[in-house]
């Protein structure tokens, strides 16, 4: 949660902010937070814009979206030969006799 709130401070943004980009993208309401400030820092940074009160993403918005998005991805479980290649089980068991039994 740190690094979040960290990466958030250097893109100079909020949680809100965030928040309200999610909400934009997805054609959502969100009435917990006052949108009229939120837009005009988004505005400010150069993330969305708004013409004839139509409201765009722009193309850094996006790229902050699918930053922020990562976040929250699960990671897909790698195996035993993804992580030590095709040969592990032999690099294993010479490793093995390199201290017999007994020493």
């Amino acid at each position: 949660m740190w690094e979040l709130f960290q990466q958030m401070m250097m893109d100079k943004t909020t949680p809100n902010q965030i928040y309200l980009l999610y909400a934009i993208k997805n054609k959502i309401s969100v009435p917990q937070i006052n949108q009229h400030l939120e837009v005009k820092g988004l505005i400010k940074q150069k993330l969305i814009d708004i013409q004839g009160g139509e409201v765009t993403i722009l193309p850094a918005g996006k790229k902050m979206m699918v930053k922020y998005d990562n976040y929250f991805l699960k990671a897909k479980k790698k195996t035993n030969l993804q992580l030590m290649g095709k040969n592990f089980l032999d690099n294993i068991n010479k490793y093995r006799d390199k201290f017999p039994p007994g020493k």
